[in-house]
């Protein structure tokens, strides 16, 4: 009798935990689902009419994440669908003017999230991650999208809401272009002017994003590359963080370092 009663306490235990297991992977693709919707009705309450050329989303898209977005670089990053569920649920809260408030979100997470809009138009996209050479190597992330026609990569940065391009040659720039050349010959730029101080309102100054151009990793989905401009920057090198210990690039993001490379 006492081993019946184990038996089928072990068997209910199981069961028990069975549904646990299926609750919470129900619970999972549920916000899943719910956040595929949310990245639809983002799409839609751009109100892009229909006949909009698809090489104007970028800039459309860019411009609506920034409008309904609070920018806190303090926030942690959206990691779960339920933070990303939040967020979606406050920008068209606040787009659909039902609400004041804009959520507050991590750079980052401004970033991912004009990706996914992108994603969801069609639009070839990935995330750029930019670094500085200083203690802990602190790093920006943005987004770059192909153009249709040229094929060439544009960088953008939903954060500041601004893209980059070379003012002189009236030419769209994308990360590579910029790593390579001298970030001098670059500015970022709004759908009516290029200006340094376009930045400087978000409490960055020239100086400081210039160096965020010398070390940028594309997250391409196919072939993650690394663009290195060694002039500027060295993999190699220690340098001494806050806690006294030197590290270099590659010791600290050797994940990163493990990327193909084109150096400059």
């Amino acid at each position: 009798m006492k081993k019946h009663i184990i038996f089928w306490g072990l068997i209910l235990g199981a069961v028990a935990l069975l549904g646990l297991i299926l609750l919470k992977s129900y619970g999972a693709q549920l916000d899943s689902e719910r956040m595929n919707q949310g990245v639809d009705a983002l799409f839609m309450a751009t109100s892009m009419p229909a006949d909009t050329p698809p090489a104007q989303w970028p800039d459309i898209i860019r411009q609506f994440v920034a409008a309904h977005v609070q920018i806190d670089p303090a926030k942690p990053l959206n990691d779960n669908s339920g933070a990303w569920v939040d967020t979606i649920g406050g920008m068209l809260m606040h787009a659909h003017k039902k609400s004041e408030i804009r959520p507050a979100v991590n750079p980052a997470t401004a970033a991912q999230l004009m990706g996914l809009m992108l994603q969801r138009a069609g639009v070839e996209a990935r995330i750029v991650e930019l670094f500085r050479y200083a203690p802990g190597f602190p790093s920006v992330a943005m987004v770059e999208t192909k153009d249709m026609a040229s094929g060439q990569w544009v960088l953008h940065d939903p954060a500041r809401d601004v893209y980059w391009a070379n003012p002189q040659k009236r030419e769209r720039a994308g990360l590579e272009a910029i790593v390579r050349d001298r970030a001098q010959n670059f500015m970022p730029c709004n759908m009516t002017t290029c200006d340094w101080a376009l930045v400087s309102q978000t409490g960055v100054t020239p100086q400081d994003m210039m160096t965020y151009f010398v070390l940028g990793v594309a997250y391409d989905p196919v072939d993650p590359v690394m663009f290195v401009n060694n002039e500027q920057f060295s993999l190699t090198a220690p340098v001494t963080g806050v806690d006294g210990a030197a590290l270099s690039f590659c010791q600290a993001r050797a994940n990163l370092c493990a990327l193909r490379k084109v150096d400059y």
